[in-house]
Formats: structure tokens, sequence, C-alpha cells
């Protein structure tokens, strides 16, 4: 009879003996469970973006009126039947600051594609981004409308007068004027009708400029307060350039206010 073999069973391998010598397995850590994020953050983070813009822009035009009622309150004071706007105040700052609010912000609420936190090594809190956000606009609106000055000008029936802010820093005789140029046109208007649109400037040697008449509606009220400066550059011998179109000559008098006579006697070259 042959011989029988038998074979003792060996019992396997603990991790502590299948590691290399030397050395000890750690025990993995179980995963934690992934949190499911929540379904209106990131309509909330683009809810939030979109306020602050509207708010950006709303503080800009807030500031560009609070300027022309400046500059009307320096030519009620000086009884300056003529004035306009010159220079606007600069929103660049706040334009920039707006844009790094939307490529950050709805990233941070999940609700864009790319991912600006991944760079980061501390933790980023949504409320005190927002925060952050809203007071970065505030400090920025209220440093560009403090910082920027209105400037513009009074027109006066012998002269014109300069404006920096709440000071005037020049005058000059029309006399002293290097060019008229006036147009008359029709504009496609936001109903898609033809509009007229007339235009008065006066333009200096070192050019600086008087805007009497602009395609403004509300500037088509002093109309006839041009006039009489009107008559200073005529006698004056300004040069003048015009460009006139019939249409605008025939129906700008009624649309505007006054009389076809009056404004085609104005803008006449």
């Amino acid at each position: 009879m042959g011989e029988t073999r038998t074979e003792s069973a060996t019992p396997p391998a603990t991790p502590a003996q299948a590691a290399p010598a030397g050395r000890t397995a750690k025990p993995r850590a179980p995963r934690r469970p992934r949190r499911k994020r929540p379904k209106a953050r990131p309509f909330l983070g683009w809810g939030i973006t979109l306020a602050l813009a509207a708010l950006a822009l709303v503080l800009m035009a807030w500031a560009d009126a609070s300027d022309k009622r400046r500059i009307a309150a320096v030519a009620e004071q000086a009884r300056a039947p003529l004035w306009w706007g010159e220079a606007d105040v600069s929103w660049t700052p706040l334009m920039i600051l707006v844009f790094l609010i939307v490529m950050v912000l709805p990233d941070l609420f999940g609700g864009a594609r790319w991912n600006w936190r991944k760079p980061l090594v501390w933790p980023v809190s949504r409320r005190v981004v927002a925060a952050a956000s809203l007071g970065a606009v505030l400090v920025v609106a209220g440093a560009t409308a403090w910082i920027g000055r209105p400037q513009g000008g009074l027109g006066f029936p012998e002269s014109v007068v300069w404006v920096d802010g709440d000071r005037m820093i020049e005058r000059r005789p029309w006399s002293a004027a290097a060019l008229v140029e006036t147009s008359c046109e029709l504009l496609d208007g936001s109903d898609r009708t033809k509009a007229p649109a007339a235009s008065y400037v006066v333009t200096f040697p070192d050019g600086r400029w008087a805007s009497l008449l602009d395609a403004q509606p509300e500037s088509y009220e002093r109309l006839e307060r041009i006039l009489p400066i009107d008559a200073a550059l005529r006698a004056a011998g300004v040069p003048r350039r015009a460009a006139l179109t019939h249409d605008c000559l025939a129906r700008g008098g009624p649309d505007l206010g006054v009389t076809g006579e009056s404004l085609a006697r104005l803008l006449a070259p």
C-alpha cells in the first residue's frame, strides 16, 4: 500500500504578517460618507452675485446723478441760464471688482464649473466672502464717488465758465472761441421711429469745449436760452461748421419744443 500525505491547513496571514519585515500595516480608516450639496446653494450664489452687480450699477447711477445735481446747484447759485457736464466719474475699479466677484463667488456656492479654491490652503467661508464682497463694493463705490469731482461748464450770454467740483476755475468770453459745430439729423429711436437729434458745441483753441446742446432730451428745454449766446458768437465772427438735414429741421422744431424757424436760425452755418 502507498503512503498517503495529509497537508495541514495553514491559517491566512494576518496584515502584520503580510507586511514586509520591519513595517506594520496600518488599518485603513473608514471612508466618510460624502455629504450631498444642497440643490438651492448654486442658485443662492448666483443670486448674491447678481444682487452685488445690480447694487454696483445703482451706485454708479446715483453718483452720476449726484454729480449733475452738484453742477446744477453751482449754476443756480451763479444764476447761469445754461450748464452742462463734461467728464463722468471713472468706474473702472468698480467694474474690475464686480468681475472678480462674478469669477469667485458663484464657484464657492457650487454654481460654476471653474474651481478657484484648489490652490488655496486655508478654508474659505462662503459667508465671509459674500460679506467681504458687499463691503468691497460699498467702499470702492464710495471712494470713487468721493475722489471723482464733477466737471462741467456754465453758459452766460457774454461768457463761459468752467467748473471743477464746486469751484469756478476759468472764465472766457465767447469771442475767444475757435469753432462752432452744429448738427441736426434723424436717429433711430427705441420704438423704431426716427427722432430728431440736434447738437451745438463751441470749441476753444486749447481744446476746451462747451456743449450747449446735445442729444439728451433734457437739453432741448434750453434752446431759447442759447439764442443770446449764438448772437454773441455770430457777432464775434467765430467760424461755423454745420451738418444739417432738411427732414430734421422740418420735424425738429415742433418735436423739440421750438418753432422750426428758431431751430434753423440757431443751427444754420
